[in-house]
């Protein structure tokens, strides 16, 4: 049981690093090619100094929640509601998170290894540069506004990042920019073609949050576990 825990949370924490830390975007209406609005991605995360947000993430059947808080260049924070009381922290070197359920804590260095330097570019205005060399931008329905989902009254733009290598972790990345500018979802396809959706809602951008609102300290009864994503360094 812990077992098959373990690996659904290793997989979460890789989905995590590789999608949300996205963030918010803002379009423009004079726009021509999905390459340009994407490039108008990346100019207004430079913007972003800090943001909030609440972020669902689904997975097959499974369904985490939670507040996300995120600071440039490299500290994010995740409080899970879903599971409760779980807690997500990297400050760009080292990635910790806390598993209530388990009573572990789980610690992985992020220094001196080439995909740690792509995971922790993804938490720097630098982003969206390394998804733009990494995956071919397009529409994925043209630029005109759709419904978010069948049903849905909210509308949104919507792109397809397709990976321009097999090494790269998802086939495809849709992303959906909503009518107040913001990045509303991103689902992403795995090699083994299973589906990871992200929703961002309530996101709030330059709240002035400290670098103390990142710190954290797992329960000293909790049982700890290092390099649990790539192992040891050499």
């Amino acid at each position: 049981m812990m077992k098959r825990n373990y690996s659904h949370i290793k997989a979460c924490v890789c989905v995590v690093l590789l999608l949300f830390m996205v963030g918010t975007a803002v379009a423009q209406e004079n726009i021509v090619t999905a390459a340009e609005f994407f490039r108008q991605v990346g100019t207004r995360y430079e913007d972003i100094d800090d943001y909030t947000a609440a972020i669902s993430m689904r997975r097959g059947d499974t369904v985490m929640s939670g507040d996300m808080y995120y600071r440039h260049p490299n500290l994010l924070r995740i409080n899970f509601r879903r599971p409760e009381e779980q807690v997500l922290v990297t400050d760009g070197s080292t990635l910790t998170l806390y598993i209530p359920a388990l009573d572990v804590t789980m610690q992985q260095s992020l220094s001196g290894r080439q995909q740690d330097e792509e995971i922790t570019a993804l938490a720097t205005r630098e982003g969206l540069g390394l998804l733009r060399r990494l995956y071919s931008v397009s529409y994925l329905e043209g630029p005109t506004p759709v419904p978010l989902e069948e049903g849905s009254n909210e509308m949104v733009t919507k792109l397809r990042l397709t990976w321009r290598s097999p090494s790269e972790g998802f086939r495809e990345i849709i992303v959906s920019v909503g009518s107040d500018m913001m990045i509303r979802r991103m689902v992403g396809t795995t090699v083994s073609y299973d589906e990871v959706r992200l929703d961002f809602t309530e996101i709030q951008v330059n709240q002035n949050l400290t670098a103390e609102q990142f710190e954290y300290r797992s329960p000293p009864s909790a049982n700890r576990f290092h390099n649990f994503l790539f192992g040891a360094e050499n």
